[in-house]
C-alpha cells in the first residue's frame, strides 16, 4: 500500500514570527492556495485513495479539508500525526520577545536543552512508529496523511534510513509499504543529503532527550 504524507503550507505563525508546533493559527492564503496545488498534484500521482488522516492542528486539518474536498475522499482526524512540540511552553510565543519574556526557556532552546512541556524526541519516534501502523488500513487503497516537518523527518531517518536535507512547505512524500518495510516511491519538495556535514547535524534535531 501507498502513504502519502503532507506537509501543510504557509500560516499566520510564520508571519507573526511564533515559535509553532501545536499552533493554533491557521493557514495564510498563500497557504491555501497551496492547499489546493497539493490537491491537484494528488489527482495526477494515484488517483485510488481510500481515507486523509489530519494532524488536528488548525493548518493542517485545514489543508486536510481541501484536499478531502477536492479530491472526494473521507477525512478524519489522527492525534498521532500531530507535529512534534520541540518548543514546549514557548509555542505561539514571538520569537522576538521570547527572550525578554521567557529568558531561561529560549536560552534552553537555543542550547538544545529540553524545554517544559516539550516532547522528547524518542517519544515521537514511539509515537510516528503507532502512526504508520495505524495508516496500514488497506492494501488496496492509498492513504494521505496531512502531518508536520518534524514527523516527516523522523518517517524518513529512522524509517527510511535516509537523511533529511529540508522539507519544503507544501511537501508531498509518497511512500509505499511492502511486507512491512517502508520505501521512498517519489518525493516533491523534499531533499535529502549524503553530505557528512548535515549527518553531523541530525543529532542536533533529536535534542530534548534529557
Amino acid at each position: 500500500m501507498k502513504i502519502f504524507l503532507i506537509r501543510p503550507g504557509e500560516s499566520f505563525d510564520d508571519i507573526y514570527r511564533e515559535f509553532g508546533s501545536w499552533s493554533t493559527r491557521g493557514l495564510t492564503p498563500t497557504g491555501i492556495k497551496t492547499a489546493f496545488d497539493i490537491a491537484n498534484k494528488l489527482k495526477i500521482m494515484d488517483g485510488k485513495y481510500g481515507i486523509i488522516l489530519s494532524s488536528p492542528v488548525p493548518r493542517a486539518l485545514q489543508t486536510a479539508e481541501i484536499i478531502a474536498s477536492e479530491l472526494g475522499v473521507k477525512m478524519e482526524e489522527e492525534p498521532y500525526a500531530k507535529e512534534r512540540n520541540t518548543y514546549g511552553l514557548l509555542a505561539g510565543v514571538n520569537e522576538d520577545s521570547a527572550a525578554e519574556e521567557y529568558p531561561e526557556m529560549n536560552a534552553a532552546y537555543l542550547a538544545g536543552r529540553y524545554i517544559p512541556g516539550s516532547e522528547r524526541y524518542q517519544d515521537c519516534v514511539e509515537r510516528v512508529r503507532r502512526l504508520v501502523e495505524r495508516m496500514e488500513v488497506s492494501e488496496n487503497k492509498s492513504v494521505i496523511c496531512v502531518t508536520h516537518g518534524h514527523i516527516m523527518t523522523i518517517i524518513i531517518e529512522e524509517m527510511l534510513g535516509m537523511v533529511r536535507n529540508s522539507i519544503k512547505k507544501g511537501a508531498i512524500l509518497e511512500t509505499e509499504i511492502n511486507n512491512g518495510k517502508m520505501e521512498l516511491v517519489h518525493a516533491d519538495g523534499v531533499s535529502f543529503s549524503t553530505d557528512e556535514n548535515v549527518i553531523k547535524d541530525v543529532e542536533k534535531r533529536k535534542f530534548k532527550k534529557d
